[in-house]
C-alpha cells in the first residue's frame, strides 16, 4: 500500500473529507479536528498498514504513523478541499476549555516543529564553539551560523501569525502584517524604546520572539476582522477590511494586548520557577517521569512554550534538561526490548523505533513496543524520573530551545556555570537503567514463554515449525477441514493466507499462540494475534457473522493484551448463530514471510509447518 492509498484509507476511516474540519501533523502524527468524532472507525484506522496507533486527546484525533507522516500528510492534503476547515454540515465536537487550549497551542507550534528543532540544534552547537574560542564570535562563519540559528527565534511572531491565523480562521496576511509591526522596531535604531500615548507608556522593542503576545494579538484580530466585515459594504472589503483591522488591532496590541501577554508570560515563568525552587529534585522526578505520558496525550505543548519563554526572559531554562530524560528513558526501554525479542514483526518494529528514538522521536517506541508490552513503558518512565531527579539536584540548564532531545542537542546544555557533565549523567542514567531493566524483564518473559510451551494442553493442539518449533493451540474444538473446503472464496482461495477450517463443537475459544492480541473486530466476529516468533494469525468465526454486530460473541481479552497458548480468551454462543454457517477460518496471514508452509490434518490436530 503506497502513501496515497494509506491516506485514502485513513480519510475514509475518520468519516471522509466532509468530516474533516482541519488537519495538521507533527513529527510522527496526523492530527485531525473533526466535525463529528462518532464517525471515526478506530479499528479500521489501526488496521491501515503503517499506522502504529490511534489516539484521541484534547479534541484531536491523532493517527500515529512515524517517520512517514509527512508523505501521508501531503497525500491527504490533495484529497481534501482547499476550504476543508469550513466543510461539514454537522456541528463540530464540543470541547472542554482545557482541551481547546492545548489543541490550540499544538496547532500553532506543530507545523514548524522541525524547523525549530533544527535551529535549536545549530544554536546549541554555537555555544561551546564560542565559549572555548574554537570559533571566534567575530569570525564571518560564526556570524553567519548565528544568524541562521537565531532568525526564527527573533522573528517567531511571523511563524506564529501564520499558524494562529489558520487556527482562529482569520486572514493570514493581515496577521503577518501585525506580527511584522511587532518586530519592526527592533530593526530600526531610530525608533524609540517607548513613547506616551493617551496617558499610557507604550513599549515598542519588546516583542522579538514574543509567544503569548503574538497569539493573543492574532486571536483579537480574528474578532476585530469579523466585526469590520459586518460594518463595511462588501465592495470595500478588499482594501478597507485590512486597513481598519491593522489599525485597530495594532493599537490594541501595543497599548493593551502586548503588555498583557508579556505579563502572562512572566507570570507563567514565575509560577514554574517557584515550583522548581520549592524542590528541584521533586520537580525533576515528577516532570521527568511524566513527560512522555504528557507527549502521548499532547499536553507537552502546555509546557514547552514555558521553556521557550524562560530562555527568552532569563537566557536559560530547566524544563528542557528534565524533559530530555523522558526521551532517553523510552529510547533505552525499546533498545532493551529489541535485544531479546524474537525475530518477527515486533523485532522489526523495535529496531525501527530504536532508530527513531536515537533521533529523539519516541512515539514509534511508545506505541509500537513499550505500551504494547506495558512494562517497558513503566520502566522507561521510572528511569526518566531518576534522571529528572539528577537534573533537578544539579539544577542543570538549557541555553537554547529545541523541542526534540537527542545526542545532537547536548550542546544546548553547555553554558556559563552549568554542570554539563551532570546532565550527561542524568540522560545516561535514564537510558542505561531503562535498557538494562527492560532487557532483563524481556529476557525473563521470553524464558517464561518457553517454559509455558512445555505445559500446553494436549488437546486441541496444532504444532508449527520444523523440528523443535513453537506450538499453536487450535482455537476451537471440533471437526478440522482444509481451508479450501470453506464456503467463502476469500478464504478457500488462500488469498488471505494458508490455514485450515474448523466446524466447532462448542463455544470456548482458546488463544492459539504465546503472543499479543493485535486486533478484535468491532463486530467481535474476528480476532488477530502476533506470536512471539512473528507468526500472524487471524481467527474468523463463522461466515457473514459480521452482520450480527457482536451478538453472541464475548471476549475476555482486549487489543494489546498478552496471551498464553491454550488460555481461554472468549466464548461464542452458537445458539445465536443458528442462521449462519459457523465454519471458522484460522489463517496464517503473513504466509509470504515463510519460504515453506505446510498444513497437516489429523482428527484433532493440525500441523502448520513453516520454514
Amino acid at each position: 500500500m503506497d502513501d496515497r492509498q494509506r491516506a485514502q484509507a485513513i480519510l475514509e476511516a475518520v468519516g471522509g473529507k466532509e468530516n474533516v474540519s482541519s488537519l495538521t501533523h507533527c513529527a510522527t502524527r496526523l492530527r485531525f479536528y473533526l466535525n463529528n468524532g462518532q464517525k471515526v472507525e478506530k479499528e479500521e484506522i489501526k488496521e491501515v498498514p503503517g499506522v502504529i496507533q490511534y489516539v484521541e486527546s484534547g479534541g484531536q484525533h491523532q493517527v500515529v504513523i512515524g517517520s512517514d507522516v509527512v508523505d501521508v500528510f501531503d497525500e491527504l492534503v490533495k484529497l481534501l478541499p482547499e476550504d476543508a476547515e469550513e466543510q461539514g454540515d454537522e456541528p463540530k465536537e464540543k470541547q472542554k476549555w482545557y482541551d481547546e487550549l492545548f489543541a490550540t497551542i499544538s496547532a500553532i507550534f506543530t507545523p514548524y516543529i522541525g524547523v525549530l528543532a533544527a535551529a535549536g540544534i545549530l544554536k546549541g552547537f554555537l555555544i561551546p564553539l564560542s565559549m572555548y574560542n574554537i570559533l571566534p564570535v567575530d569570525s564571518g562563519l560564526y556570524q553567519l551560523l548565528s544568524i541562521l540559528a537565531s532568525g526564527i527565534f527573533t522573528l517567531l511572531p511571523l511563524f506564529i501569525a501564520v499558524t494562529a491565523a489558520n487556527r482562529f480562521k482569520t486572514n493570514q496576511f493581515i496577521a503577518l502584517a501585525i506580527a511584522a509591526a511587532m518586530i519592526y522596531p527592533l530593526t530600526d535604531a531610530s525608533i524609540l524604546d517607548s513613547a506616551s500615548l493617551l496617558g499610557l507608556t507604550i513599549s515598542f522593542k519588546t516583542y522579538g520572539g514574543a509567544v503569548v503576545p503574538t497569539i493573543l494579538a492574532i486571536w483579537a484580530q480574528s474578532y476585530i476582522e469579523r466585526g469590520v466585515k459586518k460594518v463595511l459594504p462588501k465592495v470595500t472589503h478588499t482594501v478597507f477590511v485590512p486597513f481598519f483591522t491593522i489599525i485597530i488591532t495594532g493599537i490594541a496590541v501595543f497599548a493593551l494586548i502586548g503588555p498583557l501577554g508579556n505579563g502572562i508570560a512572566n507570570l507563567i515563568g514565575t509560577a514554574y520557577f517557584s515550583m522548581y525552587a520549592f524542590s528541584p529534585i521533586l520537580a525533576g522526578a515528577l516532570l521527568g517521569g511524566l513527560f512522555q505520558l504528557l507527549v502521548m496525550v499532547g499536553l507537552h505543548w502546555g509546557i514547552l512554550p514555558i521553556a521557550l519563554i524562560n530562555i527568552q526572559n532569563t537566557g536559560a531554562d530547566t524544563i528542557l534538561p528534565i524533559g530530555s530524560n523522558g526521551v532517553f528513558g523510552q529510547f533505552g526501554a525499546v533498545v532493551g526490548a529489541w535485544l531479546f525479542l524474537r525475530k518477527g514483526k515486533d523485532k522489526e518494529i523495535a529496531a525501527s523505533a530504536s532508530l527513531s528514538g536515537f533521533f529523539g522521536i519516541t512515539e514509534p517506541a511508545i506505541y509500537g513496543i513499550n505500551l504494547k508490552y506495558k512494562m517497558p513503558f513503566i520502566i522507561g518512565s521510572i528511569s526518566a524520573a531518576l534522571g529528572g531527579a539528577i537534573s533537578g539536584f544539579f539544577e542543570t540548564k538549557a541555553y537554547s530551545f529545541t523541542p526534540v532531545a537527542n545526542i545532537f542537542t547536548f550542546s544546548m546544555f553547555v553554558g556559563p556555570g552549568n554542570n554539563f557533565s551532570a546532565q550527561l549523567l542524568a540522560n545516561g542514567v535514564s537510558f542505561f537503567v531503562a535498557l538494562i531493566a527492560t532487557a532483563w524483564w524481556m529476557r525473563k518473559q521470553m524464558k517464561t514463554t518457553n517454559e509455558e510451551k512445555k505445559n500446553i494442553p494436549a488437546e486441541p493442539v496444532v504444532s508449527t515449525g520444523l523440528g523443535e518449533a513453537d506450538l499453536v493451540v487450535a482455537p476451537l474444538n471440533g471437526e478440522y477441514l482444509p481451508i479450501s473446503e470453506i464456503n467463502d472464496p476469500v478464504f478457500s482461495s488462500k488469498s488471505m493466507g494458508e490455514g485450515f477450517a474448523i466446524k466447532p463443537s462448542d463455544g470456548t475459544v482458546y488463544a492459539p499462540v504465546n503472543g499479543i492480541v493485535e486486533l478484535i473486530a468491532q463486530t467481535k466476529h474476528a480476532i488477530g494475534f502476533t506470536a512471539d516468533d512473528g507468526k500472524q494469525l487471524l481467527i474468523h468465526i463463522g461466515l457473514n457473522t459480521v452482520e450480527l454486530n457482536g451478538k453472541g460473541f464475548s471476549w475476555q481479552v482486549k487489543q494489546g493484551d498478552r496471551v498464553t497458548a491454550g488460555q481461554v480468551i472468549g466464548q461464542v454462543d452458537f445458539s445465536q448463530l443458528t442462521d449462519y454457517d459457523t465454519t471458522t477460518a484460522v489463517v496464517l496471514t503473513n504466509m509470504l514471510d515463510y519460504p515453506e508452509v505446510k498444513i497437516s490434518l489429523t482428527d484433532k490436530n493440525h500441523l502448520i509447518q513453516t520454514k
